[in-house]
């Protein structure tokens, strides 16, 4: 079996107490392990949920320096907090965490550990006795906690020899202080020998730890507190079921006053016995067939018993969500179904469900659903998904792209019905009898303040921005919800399953070139935004850009100074609104670009780009905005993209579809693979024409006959030849008002 691995490591310092975020690599099942040091002798007080792997000690004696330090251990379980704090420290505090993955999923993760202390100053080689391993292919964990800032290295053992530093954290806030962890998979049983650490100066204590890997078997688990027992009377060896209780004798006899004999400190072991008659247990595989049936509000859930229960009887299931909208919840061994109600219409949820038995918890089932219901204004219509045949991520349905697709408000039947009526934060407002007024201003006096989500808890940070130059407002909990929030700046989105609705962002004081209103990033996705109204500027490449897997609907989005929505993989765009689009100098500006990735849909939206009145001369080709969706890809190729049941209109061109704009040709030859365009309406206010780039032959991209001018219901593009190349159907002369147009416009014109 392969030794328990680290996936990731986070750190944190403080004075009194420190907090440390838990890496959003973290997940289920596994190991978070933390060690925590101050400078002075009063103990930190762990978090709720925590477990001591070995005790903290205080070292040092006045006059010499004086610290305290610990090692402690936690599950990750699907649903907890985002950080953790240590408490009560004296002055400096720092702590340093590891995820490790691979460990085993119940009782003590450690097969032995042992501590040290050492106040001597200064200790050159920081020492820690030796842990004997029984069980191969174990995760050895060095801890230090050092009353000191200038550094640990050359972390070493006999067995498995050098260690690698994973985290190490030093402060010079209050006093002194560092913590450190390393570690290294040893793949025999037996010692590892004293572990060595290099230190510049100061006090110390050290830690050794081996994490048992996932379906080990530990003939020794660890020593429990200390206890006394008459000698006289102490037990021999006792055997019961598995597990063999012994008893160690440490120490010098004491006397105790007005006891009937000697007493002596106790230790006990646990051994698992691996041979007789006694059943080797291991996980049971996941549930089965879990699948999840949506509803307003809330998810049904059926699922089947694991194929192999791994040697005992299933005694439960655990069942958690992302976003944590619902708190996990612990199930009979009988149970085969489980409502979560409580949830938000049309957010992506991911459910984690695992069984166990009387020793082990299996690796879990996964589903992903949307909950949605009966339409009404600032809610998210039933879930209509892609159509048949459709085959973004493999043909396989992860809720995402055109598989998150909801039902249109009753009446709608093309996105040229979307509008003020529909899009953005103000329809919830006006249907709630409120105004812009009742939204919560985030402003430049929120600088330095944690920001708290409409669910109350602490979910990120409100600061300045240097990268954009403005306020910035940084969402690190993952599943947070964000909402009746009003500001100009920037959003960051720093963790997975975040929802934001009903809000106002403007990006007006962005400055520079490439930035976002709303910063998605693909090591953050299922991001999801409603009912939010976005504006951009001059200096913002895209409302959104194309990373993250997020789903907007809608969303108002205008003055934009270059492109409103961009979209990568696995994104959804519907029943959004653009208008009022502007090309920043020397940049261009599209209602929506495709740049990479697949399984990516928008759809019932309205492209609103030029919106001036019927006697507006129409704008200038060097200021109209360039087309209402583009080909422009930025790092690979696409696939699975659909553009359907959309209006557009006040564009120099309308499409250009197949292969990619010239403008992108520079960054790589890409292609866009299983291409459609479906039942989209154009309006009548461009430039130069309705205009698309061919067609490419051999890689399914169709542009049919469904889409059409939505004034006369006329097919869009040239006939009786495909795949072609549809051309312009007229030319409008610049400054010439759209009222004298003429039906002369609608016919076809040849080149």
């Amino acid at each position: 079996m392969p030794a328990p691995t680290v996936v990731a490591t986070a750190s944190g310092v403080g004075l009194t107490d420190v907090t440390i975020t838990v890496p959003v690599e973290a997940q289920a099942g596994d190991l978070l392990l933390v060690v925590a040091s101050t400078h002075g002798t009063a103990p930190l007080m762990q978090p709720a949920g925590w477990a001591t792997a070995e005790a903290g000690l205080t070292f040092g004696d006045a006059p010499v320096v004086q610290g305290y330090a610990c090692l402690a251990w936690r599950r990750v379980n699907g649903a907890d907090p985002t950080t953790y704090t240590w408490t009560g420290g004296t002055s400096s505090t720092t702590a340093a965490m590891l995820v490790v993955r691979g460990a085993i999923a119940t009782g003590s993760p450690f097969d032995s550990t042992s501590s040290q202390i050492n106040s001597t100053v200064p200790p050159i080689d920081s020492c820690c006795p030796a842990i004997v391993t029984s069980v191969a292919d174990t995760l050895i964990v060095a801890g230090v906690g050092v009353i000191d800032n200038r550094g640990l290295s050359a972390w070493a053992v006999t067995d498995p020899g050098a260690l690698t530093e994973q985290v190490e954290i030093l402060t010079v806030e209050g006093l002194d202080s560092a913590s450190g962890i390393a570690t290294a998979a040893k793949a025999t049983t037996g010692s590892t020998g004293n572990l060595t650490v290099s230190l510049v100066f100061s006090s110390y204590v050290a830690f050794l730890a081996a994490v048992l890997p996932v379906g080990s078997v530990s003939t020794q688990v660890t020593k429990t507190a200390a206890t006394t027992w008459d000698v006289d009377t102490a037990p021999t060896t006792v055997v019961t079921g598995s597990v063999v209780t012994t008893w160690d004798i440490a120490g010098p006899a004491v006397d105790v006053p007005g006891a009937a004999s000697t007493v002596r400190t106790r230790y006990t072991q646990e051994w698992r016995v691996l041979s007789g008659d006694v059943a080797t247990v291991v996980p049971p595989t996941p549930p089965r067939d879990l699948a999840a049936i949506p509803a307003t509000g809330e998810l049904a859930l059926t699922w089947d018993a694991p194929a192999d229960s791994g040697g005992a009887p299933i005694v439960g299931y655990h069942l958690s969500i992302l976003p944590d909208d619902a708190a996990p919840v612990t199930l009979p061994p009988s149970a085969r179904n489980h409502t979560i109600e409580g949830l938000i219409n049309g957010t992506n949820y991911t459910i984690t469900l695992t069984a166990a038995n009387a020793s082990l918890a299996s690796d879990p089932a996964e589903v992903l659903a949307v909950p949605a219901g009966e339409w009404v204004i600032g809610s998210i219509g039933p879930i209509v998904g892609a159509p048949d045949g459709w085959g973004g991520n493999g043909g396989a349905n992860n809720g995402r792209g055109y598989y998150g697709a909801t039902e249109p408000p009753p009446g709608v039947t093309n996105g040229a019905q979307m509008g003020p009526e529909y899009c953005g934060v103000r329809p919830v407002l006006d249907a709630q009898g409120r105004d812009y007024t009742y939204l919560r201003v985030i402003d430049y006096s929120h600088v330095g303040q944690p920001f708290i989500d409409a669910k109350g808890l602490v979910s990120g940070t409100i600061g300045l921005d240097t990268i954009t130059g403005t306020l910035g407002l940084e969402i690190t909990r993952p599943g947070a919800l964000v909402e009746y929030i009003d500001m100009v700046g920037q959003v960051k989105i720093s963790a997975p399953n975040v929802t934001m609705r009903y809000c106002r962002i403007s990006g007006r004081e962005i400055v520079g070139s490439g930035k976002y209103v709303i910063a998605t990033s693909d090591t953050y996705p299922g991001f999801n935004m409603s009912y939010c109204e976005i504006e951009c500027g001059l200096s913002v490449s895209a409302a959104i850009p194309p990373y993250g897997s997020y789903t907007a609907r809608y969303c108002e989005v205008y003055h934009c100074g270059n492109d409103a929505f961009k979209t990568g993989k696995d994104t959804l765009i519907e029943f959004c609104w653009t208008h009022s689009l502007q090309k920043a100098p020397g940049g261009h500006c599209d209602s929506h670009q495709i740049t990479s990735g697949d399984n990516a849909a928008v759809r019932f939206n309205r492209f609103d780009m030029y919106t001036g009145g019927q006697d507006t001369p129409s704008p200038l080709l060097a200021d109209v905005a360039n087309a209402i969706t583009i080909v422009g890809h930025m790092t690979g190729d696409c696939s699975w993209f659909a553009f359907d049941d959309n209006y557009g209109d006040g564009c120099n061109l309308i499409v250009r579809a197949g292969v990619e704009s010239p403008q992108t040709v520079s960054r790589g030859t890409f292609v866009t693979y299983n291409l459609f365009y479906r039942r989209n309406r154009f309006g009548l206010r461009f430039i130069s024409g309705p205009w698309a780039n061919e067609i490419t032959p051999g890689f399914n991209q169709i542009f049919d006959d469904s889409n059409v001018w939505h004034i006369s219901g006329q097919t869009y593009h040239r006939q009786g030849k495909a795949p072609g190349r549809w051309f312009y159907s007229h030319y409008v002369t610049e400054g010439t008002p759209v009222r004298n147009w003429t039906a002369s416009h609608f016919e076809e014109f040849i080149p």
